[in-house]
């Protein structure tokens, strides 16, 4: 052991304190380094020290400690704030309403440790190993875990800016926890639940967070590129503003999800759950929802364009002025949708189901809509070009005030005289029993094309 100090009574009473450690009638010895005031020193102390009866454990110490083993001992109350104390040892130790703020605690054990209601706020705890420790109640606002080792703890609920990239969590139990710009980047979030959770401004891009319950969690404006959710729950979730360029969905609910204006191009959704979930405005270009639950979502005004709703269920969802360019909804569910004013561009909704959707004031060009139903769809004032409706059942629709242009309607549905209600019906393939008036159309009836 050696020490190296600028006044010599300073050695003399550490000397003390230290040699009465190895008095095996004394064991339990209070070392009160922080009363010496060792400045621009560093010392090795490899002796154990712990509290005797009432008398503070106070090691606030100005100079390093390397090394410092105090396992299994009642250190309740105990002052490290600002310390130095890399390598330490406090397995099992009772650290009840202890003071460690800005401690530098790095690589230390706290295996099985009391920190109920510890004060770590700013703490240095990388790579630590807190395993089975007890952090109910203490204080992580600010602490650095990055590389710490958590497996079986029992965690505070509050954990606002604590650094903790690359770190691993199973089956923790944290309703309700305080982690606003929380940095866990890289992170393995396992069966953990945190719902209610406050995540604002978290960073969790390329994390991997698998069974999660989220329910009502809070993770506006947080960064999850690249990030991938597998069996999450995000019921209720909101993710206002979130970053989720990259991110992945595989199995999630994502049930009244609060995603408006979210930024989620190319990000991959399979067999998600997106029930009334809120995507207003949000930015999905590209996106794979094929066989997704979107019942009643509202995704008004959103970039759709070129996405995949093969067979999801989109009854009674809000497509509003939504951006469906080049968009596949085949055999898509779209009953009581509603699709009033978007934008369906080479759209495909080859044998869909639209009945008494609403298609009002939309253009509808090169759409393919083979052998859809759709009973009673409103098509008032849309704009048909070049659409193909072939075999299709428009019994009931309305075409109220709605421009024809070169469709093919052969073979289609229609009640009739159910296109005299159009504004213009012009160059269309038509069956004989649907002619119109030639007041709207100077070609209004064509022979059957030939087949090539």
């Amino acid at each position: 052991m050696r020490f190296i100090f600028r006044h010599p009574h300073h050695a003399a009473q550490v000397a003390q304190a230290t040699n009465s450690l190895q008095d095996p009638d004394e064991p339990r010895v209070v070392a009160c380094i922080s009363r010496l005031v060792i400045k621009n020193a560093a010392a090795q102390l490899g002796a154990e020290v712990c509290a005797v009866g009432e008398a503070e454990p106070c090691l606030r110490a100005e100079a390093a400690i390397y090394g410092l083993r105090l396992p299994g001992r009642i250190l309740r109350g105990i002052d490290l704030s600002a310390s130095d104390c890399p390598d330490a040892n406090f397995s099992g130790a009772d650290l009840s309403a202890a003071r460690l703020t800005d401690a530098s605690l790095r690589r230390s054990r706290f295996d099985g440790a009391v920190l109920h209601g510890a004060d770590l706020r700013g703490a240095d705890l990388r790579c630590a190993e807190l395993n089975r420790a007890d952090l109910r109640g203490a204080d992580l606002a600010g602490a650095n875990l990055e590389g710490a080792s958590l497996t079986s703890a029992l965690l505070p609920g509050r954990l606002a800016g604590v650094h903790a990239p690359d770190i691993v969590l199973r089956g923790h139990i944290l309703p309700g926890c305080d982690l606003r710009r929380a940095y866990l980047s890289r992170s393995w979030l396992t069966n953990c639940n945190l719902s209610a959770a406050d995540l604002t401004n978290a960073k969790l891009y390329r994390s991997c967070l698998s069974r999660i319950n989220f329910r009502d969690a809070r993770l506006c404006r947080a960064d999850l590129r690249n990030a991938t959710f597998v069996g999450v729950d995000l019921t209720g979730a909101d993710l206002s503003a979130a970053l989720l360029e990259g991110v992945r969905f595989d199995g999630c609910n994502l049930e009244r999800v609060q995603l408006p204006k979210a930024h989620l191009d190319r990000q991959l959704l399979r067999a998600g759950r997106l029930r009334a979930a809120n995507l207003c405005g949000a930015r999905l270009a590209g996106s794979d929802f094929a066989h997704a639950d979107l019942a009643s979502a509202q995704l008004a005004q959103a970039d759709l364009s070129d996405c995949d709703f093969t067979g999801a269920n989109l009854r009674g969802a809000c497509l509003r002025g939504a951006c469906l360019l080049g968009s596949c909804f085949e055999r898509a569910d779209l009953t009581d949708a509603d699709l009033s004013g978007a934008q369906l561009q080479e759209t495909n909704f080859d044998e869909a189901i639209l009945e008494r959707a609403c298609l009002a004031n939309c253009f509808l060009s090169l759409v393919s809509a083979v052998r859809i139903y759709a009973p009673f769809c409103d098509l008032s004032g849309a704009e048909l070009l070049n659409a193909s409706l072939e075999s299709s059942h428009l019994i009931g629709a309305s075409f109220a005030g709605a421009h024809i242009y070169a469709c093919d309607l052969r073979a289609a549905a229609l009640d009739p005289g159910q296109l005299r209600a159009a504004a213009r019906v012009h160059s269309c393939w038509l069956d004989a029993q649907h002619s119109v008036p030639p007041t709207l159309s100077s070609v209004a009836y064509l022979p059957p094309r030939s087949e090539a």
